[in-house]
This record gives C-alpha cells, structure tokens and sequence, in this order.
C-alpha cells in the first residue's frame, strides 16, 4: 500500500474517501469501483489500455458502461497505457498521460486482473504444475483424471456463482453421472447503478453452433428472481 497504490481487496479495507481516485483497468472490477466512488464525491479517473472497457464482455456493454460513467463524471481514458510501478515525486505517485497532462491522485487502485497463486498447494505431489491457473476440461477433470479443480483456481471465472456450480459439476462427474461447465451459461455483472449484466451467444462465440444469433441493447432492465 505504499505510496497509496493498492489492489481492490486493500481498497475495500481502506475507510478515507480519496479525493482523487486513479483506476488503472476498465474491467469489471475497475469499473465497478471507479462508479462506487464517484457516488462518494470522489474525483475518478479511469485509465484502459484498450480501445473499450470491458474488453472482454460484448462491445456494446462497454460502450454503454462507458456513458454512464462519463455521464457520472468520471473520466475515461482508453488506448491509455500506464507505467506501473509509477514515478514517485515526494510521498505521492505520479502518472504521465499521453497527452502530456501530469496526475498525482490521492489513491491508484491497480485494477489489471489476477495471477494465479498456486506455489503452495502441492500440486507437484500429484503431478500438477504450481505457479499457474489449473488446466481443466468441460467435466472439472485436471490432466489427471482423478483430480478435479472448481473455483479460482482454474481462472476460469473469479466469481462464486461460477465455482458453485464447477463443484457441481464435478461431484456429478465423479459420481458416474454426465455433466459439463460451460462459462456462456453464466451471466457477468457489475454491481453498479444502473446494474448492467452480460448473459448471451453472441456471433463470435456461437461459431460451430447450429443456433441463429443476433445482438440488441436495452438501456434498462429489470430482472425478478
């Protein structure tokens, strides 16, 4: 936390409210917590080496997210590559944009995605290789067969919902009984105002599939459970 430089899990333990919050990542997570504090007053700047946030999820999603993020006040930065660690002046990170513009915000939240953090479970003992995200197939199974690997630690997708149902699966499997993960079955989320969620084959992802595909926006929803 040196410098004021954090990740989202030491952001969510910290109680002051910056007065300048700089994200790095348009993803999810930076996505998210950029809209957060900025309902909190806080100055937001947000920063995405890609063209669009939310580069993995369907074009229109990060545009839109987009708008509603701008529309906030936040300020939103694509093709916007960062150096990390940053230039430190005094007891304060600073950041030189490529417009020449110079920012040296209260807090940075570094928000570039996740490694896997596998060195010490053993996974040698039974023949997997530690240091990287576990290699499963459809059915949960690792390259050896009788090891099965749900949640986080295949990469697959860091959400709960996601491993609840990769531990289902596997117990089906390993019980004698058919059953596959699909990561298009499950929607993506941001915990936003407004919420904006992803669940859909779109044409890039619905190759090999013998179903029509077509896309569409809606610029609200409500969805009852």
């Amino acid at each position: 936390m040196q410098f004021g430089i954090l990740n989202s899990d030491h952001l969510l333990r910290n109680p002051i409210v910056p007065r300048h919050l700089f994200v790095v990542g348009g993803g999810y997570i930076g996505c998210e917590l950029a809209a957060i504090y900025r309902a909190l007053g806080t100055r937001v700047t947000l920063a995405e080496v890609k063209s669009r946030l939310l580069p993995s999820w369907d074009p229109v999603a990060g545009e839109q997210f987009r708008s509603v993020l701008e529309t906030a006040g936040v300020e939103v930065l694509l093709n916007e590559p960062i150096q990390l660690p940053p230039q430190i002046i005094g007891s304060s990170a600073s950041y030189k944009l490529s417009t020449g513009t110079v920012i040296q915000p209260n807090i940075t939240l570094v928000a570039t995605g996740r490694i896997a953090n596998s060195d010490n479970l053993g996974l040698e003992s039974v023949g997997l290789k530690s240091g990287a995200w576990i290699s499963v197939n459809e059915k949960m199974q690792t390259p050896i067969e009788s090891v099965y690997a749900v949640g986080d630690v295949n990469g697959i997708a860091l959400i709960d919902s996601v491993a609840a149902a990769q531990a289902d699966v596997a117990v089906r499997n390993i019980l004698g009984t058919a059953a596959r993960f699909d990561k298009r079955w499950f929607p993506e989320f941001l915990h936003t105002e407004p919420p904006d969620c992803e669940c859909r084959l779109d044409r890039g992802r619905s190759q090999g599939c013998r179903a029509p595909s077509e896309s569409g926006s809606l610029e609200r929803s409500t969805l009852y459970g």
